[in-house]
């Protein structure tokens, strides 16, 4: 079952679009949450290399970053995995910030 599934049953259905799979629309590549990282950095790769793509907007643990609380990811993807100097949106991390390499 998809973790946002029970949307579908609170709204009209022309109301909510759910992704399973990777997609770029809008200029940007969006990418649903991945465990697994090395197919997470494979996804983030191939979509960066795309000529359309200007953001990336995901749900990604990424090691480094602040959650919630100041609390630093532990786990997740590595930073590096993310091309440079595109703005990324991460459903993880709920304020602006910077993660350096």
């Amino acid at each position: 079952m998809h973790a946002l599934e029970p949307l579908k049953y609170a709204f009209e259905s022309s109301q909510v679009l759910m992704l399973s799979e990777p997609v770029i629309c809008l200029n940007a590549l969006w990418v649903p949450y991945r465990r697994d990282h090395h197919l997470l950095a494979s996804i983030l790769s191939s979509g960066a290399n795309h000529p359309d793509v200007r953001a990336i907007f995901c749900h990604a643990d990424v090691r480094g970053a602040y959650m919630n609380d100041n609390i630093r990811c532990k786990e997740g993807i590595d930073v590096t995995a993310f091309p440079p100097a595109m703005p990324i949106y991460s459903g993880h991390f709920h304020k602006p910030h910077t993660v350096g390499c």
